[in-house]
């Protein structure tokens, strides 16, 4: 996963996430702030885990500061705050379903136009 790749795709979640958060607003409060949150969810998981491969695959010399801080922000801090919204009945188990799923919908659209792309081009080589 490159650079590009994924502060766009961040980018894109952001935007269809503050629309879907909008159009969930007009449902109750609670439904549009759990998708905010499953969206925030998301976004955070993915940096997380994507600061957490740069640290342990690096050419140069690992710090083992540095990843245990990334492992704990994203395990224990992450997804207890996560849990604990749930089991405190927070948010809406499908609201926060449907924030989270919007960025895993933004990696399949983007994988979807590559492979258009990919595939118009053959057929005009060919």
């Amino acid at each position: 996963m490159n650079d590009r790749f994924t502060k766009s795709s961040m980018t894109v979640t952001l935007l269809l996430g503050g629309l879907a958060t909008m159009y969930f607003l007009t449902d109750g409060l609670k439904s549009g702030l759990s998708v905010a949150g499953g969206v925030f969810f998301s976004l955070a998981n993915l940096l997380l885990l994507w600061k957490l491969i740069q640290e342990l695959i690096t050419t140069g010399e690992r710090s083992g500061v540095n990843i245990a801080g990334v492992a704990v922000l994203k395990f224990i801090v992450l997804w207890g705050a996560f849990i604990a919204v749930m089991a405190l009945g927070w948010a809406s188990p499908i609201h926060l379903g449907i924030g989270f799923t919007i960025l895993l919908f933004v990696f399949a659209m983007k994988g979807f136009g590559q492979w258009l792309i990919d595939y118009f081009k053959s057929s005009e080589e060919g």
